[in-house]
């Protein structure tokens, strides 16, 4: 089986990498990325796109697996409207090429708060995306949505840098239906996006950030 991922240089995306090159069921990964990516792995072949995929749309097979881990940050894009070309349109471009390749299953990140963005921003850029999806003709649609991604990243942040030293100590005041905001792996997030995947017992699963834990370790 042939996955194809998109954003493979961010946080998750490193990690995503490194689940599908020791997956059994992966035979191939097709990384979309603008520039060469810092590890190699004997699965992956880099596709050098930039922000068209029509460049290498004729090197991905049809019936292959989808993985988005495409954002940014307002801050690094620059403009509202460069994160929104990059959350949503890019996005977008993404799952037309999946459609065109009559992709088996398409996982998408998006955000925990997604569903209620309410003048956000931010996550109202995350649920245009994620309706993008729901609305397309992709048989398997999955939508993973994290709260505050923990892990190492090539850029530093820092309200993520302090936000990351903190929350582990202050985790367990979120309670009930709060426990979704909890901070979350991004390996995990990694590992439940190729479980999804895998699992091919549903045509639609929206998974929020409080399942990705057991999700991920296949609870």
């Amino acid at each position: 089986m042939v996955a194809v991922v998109a954003g493979a240089s961010g946080l998750t995306g490193a990690y995503l990498l490194k689940e599908l090159e020791n997956a059994p069921q992966i035979d191939a990964v097709l990384a979309l990325t603008r520039k060469p990516l810092p590890v190699q792995y004997k699965k992956v072949k880099e596709l050098i796109c930039d922000t068209d995929f029509n460049l290498v749309a004729e090197q991905i097979p049809k019936n292959t697996l989808f993985f988005c881990c495409l954002g940014t940050t307002i801050k690094r894009a620059g403009t509202a409207e460069r994160f929104e070309f990059v959350d949503v349109t890019l996005v977008a471009q993404f799952i037309a090429l999946a459609v065109l390749k009559e992709a088996d299953a398409f996982v998408l990140q998006s955000s925990v708060g997604a569903n209620n963005p309410r003048k956000n921003f931010y996550l109202q850029c995350k649920q245009r995306a994620e309706n993008v999806l729901l609305a397309s003709s992709i048989r398997r649609k999955y939508i993973i949505r994290p709260s505050l991604l923990l892990g190492k990243r090539t850029e530093f942040r820092l309200a993520e840098y302090i936000a990351q030293l903190t929350m582990p100590f202050v985790d367990w005041m979120f309670l009930g239906p709060l426990k979704r905001f909890r901070a979350v792996k991004a390996q995990c997030v990694a590992k439940a996006m190729l479980c999804v995947a895998l699992e091919e017992q549903s045509l639609l699963r929206i998974i929020e950030s409080e399942q990705i834990q057991d999700l991920a370790s296949g609870r």
